[in-house]
């Protein structure tokens, strides 16, 4: 259980600490493949092991707010944000092992995937082949018997979606930052002149334009990761995108 913390923690740790599935790799971070071409989960070897991947909390949060005006005119906007932490992106998790994902059909990927359809193993993942020996990992992932292995590059073609349904199915390779930017509200009023009103019953009145979740910046889009403001969990899970909304405004006083 990813959620589980338990056998990793430590006394006087940050609690938001992130430990997720991952993949088999060298102490310099290259992955270790099967003989197939094929990356190793690290569940494989040892299904309670685990890997640190971060920090789920962000480092801190900001806003800006401004308000302008200029005879009867009004204009504000908000920009607010948060920078640090990280997530696991599921969306991007699922569409690339449904191969719905937009990069599996550009570049290197998709002649890959052509191949697949034809038939070809003819995607060589990156990282190595154990030529001798059998890893053996701990609980946070790493191996402890390097001096008992030897390696090699790989070079073993395979289909391309059987790399991707192991490389793309931990929270490792799936792992995005939390930090986001967002023009949170925008608003243009108009306050009608007294002159205009004051032959009528009404004292004051002003109309406004209002627009909000006008602008999104983060690493992925795929998910709002504002939508897991709580940090309470790790990975994202699907979610029903943020939506634009546009209103108006209408303020009258008698």
């Amino acid at each position: 259980n990813v959620q589980n913390l338990d056998a990793f923690r430590q006394t006087g740790e940050r609690i938001d600490q992130f430990w997720g599935s991952a993949l088999v790799k060298t102490p310099d971070g290259q992955i270790v493949n099967t003989e197939d071409g094929r990356p190793i989960p690290l569940s494989t070897l040892n299904g309670n092991s685990r890997r640190f991947l971060g920090y789920t909390n962000p480092d801190w949060v900001w806003g800006v707010n401004n308000r302008f005006s200029y005879k009867q005119w009004g204009f504000s906007f908000q920009f607010d944000g948060r920078v640090g932490g990280v997530i696991a992106d599921y969306v991007q998790q699922q569409t690339f092992r449904g191969g719905r994902h937009i990069e599996t059909v550009q570049g290197a990927m998709g002649e890959a995937r052509y191949q697949d359809y034809l038939g070809v193993k003819s995607w060589v993942g990156p990282g190595l082949v154990v030529t001798g020996g059998t890893p053996v990992v701990d609980l946070e992932g790493n191996i402890t018997n390097m001096g008992e292995l030897t390696f090699a590059d790989n070079t073993s073609p395979t289909f391309l979606q059987d790399w991707i349904s192991r490389y793309y199915n931990t929270n490792e390779s799936n792992l995005i930052s939390r930090s986001f930017v967002k023009l949170r509200e925008v608003i243009i009023s108009y306050n009608v002149p007294a002159a205009v009103l004051e032959k009528t019953f009404i004292k004051r009145a002003s109309v406004s334009l209002i627009g909000r979740n006008l602008l999104y910046f983060a690493e992925k889009k795929d998910i709002d990761v504002e939508q897991y403001a709580s940090y309470d969990q790790p990975g994202s899970g699907l979610q029903t995108p943020t939506m634009r909304r546009y209103g108006v405004n209408i303020n009258i006083t008698f």
